[in-house]
């Protein structure tokens, strides 16, 4: 069974992490400056074409971030590397999403969606450092996504690219997003020998390529780099202990429990809010369809370890997946003065389902979270829907920024679960309990 090689919580640095947490901060880091370097080439080309030089050195800035990364990584520096990294890729995605990245009539904002895997990274790269760091970056960039994803705010200046651009450029933007997304989620719960095998592999052909296609001069700058790869990648990979997956596995149990819990607590918690706001507004459908989502909480947290639980499961994350459409396709259709917010609720869906049927074959613990982030791509880069009678007036929505928090902060939480400290998180939720029962128990 392939699981998460997370380590034993301990007060210390990236530097000195267990082998495993340690070689999958090293892929990341790799991965996600090549990332940096590959998207920020095209940028910088097309925007010297248009003669915007002050973008092309913001491009500039972010590739060389990219290759000092990888240096560093080199140098086993990961929390330095780690830290440049997020804190380069998070100021250009806040710069592009205010200055050139300008929601319209036609084209909502897309490129800040990059800030949702960028949060996920800051978190399982830095989770054992100090509290601060861990979760201050991560914050800061889901804080970045709520403040983008719920407005239309932005600084409109001559850098803004026209729509000609956004449209398609929205659609690659929200799938390459949501692939990092997946690709991080895989990096943090595989298996890390095949991960650094395929990564040695992809060097090789790169190497192959280079060596029939590119100049000799371009290929000794290849070359230098797939040195500075190769060399963060451990000589004795195959030998390090594997006690921290191990004693992930022996976790595992505590964990699918836990997000059973927190999945069908929030659903019903929800479902039971929106069922009340509805109702009070007289619009007793919604109230009726939040009662369905209450019944899919009350299903989800009555599962137990038998023979039905993966059926039950994936019947209720398809059902989840359709309530979520219909609101985002029917009900949330974007205005000009409101943005469409509920298929952010696809994001941790995906995750939960990802977690919960990791022991199902690969086109159902693979393809239900593609097919969620699928949904999420399609509504985020259009405003796609159904124009019916049941559209929701911009006066009876709730407002966008909750709902996208609310959102965010249970994909954070499911993350927190998955590579957290489950022995602190087990602890404060039956403080959390004790408490609520010492003050609502007669003394």
């Amino acid at each position: 069974m392939n699981t998460l090689g997370a380590t034993p919580p301990i007060v210390i640095g990236i530097r000195n992490a267990g082998d495993s947490h340690s070689r999958r901060v090293r892929v990341v880091v790799i991965l996600g400056s090549l990332a940096s370097i590959v998207f920020g080439i095209p940028w910088a080309v097309f925007f010297a074409l248009r003669g915007d030089w002050l973008v092309v050195i913001a491009d500039c800035a972010v590739i060389l971030a990219g290759v000092i990364a990888i240096r560093m990584a080199r140098r086993h520096r990961l929390r330095g590397a780690a830290i440049l990294l997020v804190a380069s890729l998070f100021g250009r995605l806040s710069w592009m999403a205010l200055f050139l990245d300008v929601p319209s009539a036609q084209f909502p904002r897309s490129i800040h969606h990059f800030l949702i895997p960028l949060a996920v990274a800051a978190y399982l790269m830095l989770k054992h450092e100090n509290a601060w760091l861990r979760h201050g970056l991560a914050w800061g960039c889901l804080a970045g996504v709520v403040f983008f994803a719920s407005s239309h705010f932005a600084i409109v200046t001559r850098l803004a690219t026209p729509d000609s651009v956004r449209g398609p450029g929205a659609w690659i933007t929200n799938v390459c997003a949501m692939l990092l997304l997946f690709l991080l989620l895989h990096i943090f719960v595989a298996d890390i020998d095949p991960l650094e095998a395929g990564l040695h592999r992809a060097r090789i052909r790169l190497r192959k390529l280079a060596h029939l296609a590119t100049p000799s001069q371009f290929e000794d700058s290849l070359t230098r780099l797939d040195e500075s790869i190769a060399s963060t990648i451990p000589q004795n990979a195959g030998q390090i202990s594997v006690a921290g997956t191990q004693g992930w596995q022996r976790a595992r149990v505590t964990r699918v429990r836990l997000t059973i819990l927190a999945c069908s607590s929030v659903t019903i918690v929800l479902g039971a809010l929106f069922v009340v706001y509805f109702s009070l507004r007289g619009l007793m459908p919604l109230a009726l369809l939040n009662c369905a989502v209450m019944a899919l909480g009350v299903a989800l947290a009555l599962l137990r370890a038998d023979k039905h639980q993966s059926a039950a499961t994936i019947g209720l994350v398809v059902g989840l997946m359709l309530i979520f459409l219909v609101n985002s396709a029917v009900l949330d259709i974007p205005t000009p003065n409101v943005p469409r917010s509920t298929h952010y609720w696809f994001l941790p869906l995906s995750l939960g389902a990802y977690f919960l049927l990791r022991e199902e074959n690969a086109w159902i613990h693979s393809g239900l979270p593609m097919a969620c982030l699928a949904a999420f791509v399609v509504l985020a880069s259009s405003h796609w829907g159904f124009m019916t009678d049941y559209l929701l007036p911009d006066n009876d929505r709730p407002p966008p920024w909750l709902v996208c928090t609310l959102a965010l902060g249970m994909l954070y939480f499911l993350v927190y679960i998955l590579v957290g400290d489950i022995k602190r998180l087990e602890d404060w939720l039956l403080g959390t309990v004790s408490r609520l029962l010492r003050r609502i128990t007669p003394l």
